[in-house]
């Protein structure tokens, strides 16, 4: 199925989930059956992105991200 080969988020799109914004059924359907199946993944470079943004006050994620990537 489609969450065999799982999803691959950028900044946007976890930012977004972490503040419960609105996405589509697809997209949460999509992101659901990934975590059920080949994961949900993100990049190195949106792992630094978003670092260095909650870093400079610029959004406020929780928990820290630095427990993200443990």
């Amino acid at each position: 199925g489609r969450g065999d080969r799982g999803v691959l988020l950028d900044a946007c799109a976890v930012i977004g989930r972490a503040r419960g914004e609105a996405v589509s059924p697809e997209a949460v359907q999509a992101i659901r059956a990934a975590g059920l199946g080949g994961g949900i993944h993100i990049s190195g470079a949106t792992a630094w992105e978003l670092s260095m943004l909650h870093t400079r006050g610029r959004i406020d994620l929780r928990p820290d991200p630095k427990a993200w990537f443990r």
